[in-house]
């Protein structure tokens, strides 16, 4: 269990860690054993937490191999005051996709990554990508 309670906020956090260093050890302790992966630019969900690790291992293993494919998770919220991380590739400022979390007692129980609705552009950006130096 995590020395605070678990909210969306930092479901965020672990996310944007995870993803600025390409390492899911910050991420994969606040998954949920049945925890959902949603995307608008996959057909089907990926449902479990060992088949979401191994998905997300996959598409850090490739973004970590292509030159020029640097990806940034930044800390933001949508209008709603919703948390979010803003993802960009290539350049902190190409927008890709706002990726939203829910979360259940304890644990990330779904995860939507979203590259039409809401789009990356409506999120309040706050400059702060974990674990990443400034500009």
């Amino acid at each position: 269990m995590n020395e605070r309670a678990l909210t969306k906020e930092l479901a965020v956090e672990a996310w944007a860690k995870a993803w600025n260093t390409l390492d899911l050890a910050h991420l994969e302790p606040l998954l949920a054993e049945r925890v959902r992966y949603a995307s608008q630019s996959i057909l089907d969900e990926v449902e479990g937490k060992a088949d979401v690790l191994a998905y997300l291992a996959w598409k850090m293993r490739t973004v970590g191999r292509l030159p020029g494919a640097a990806v940034f998770a930044e800390l933001g919220e949508l209008a709603t005051h919703e948390p979010c991380a803003v993802m960009a590739r290539g350049t902190r400022d190409a927008l890709a996709a706002v990726v939203l979390f829910r979360v259940e007692g304890d644990a990330i129980a779904q995860i939507d990554v979203c590259t039409v609705a809401p789009h990356p552009r409506e999120a309040r950006r706050s400059g702060v990508y974990p674990l990443l130096p400034p500009y």
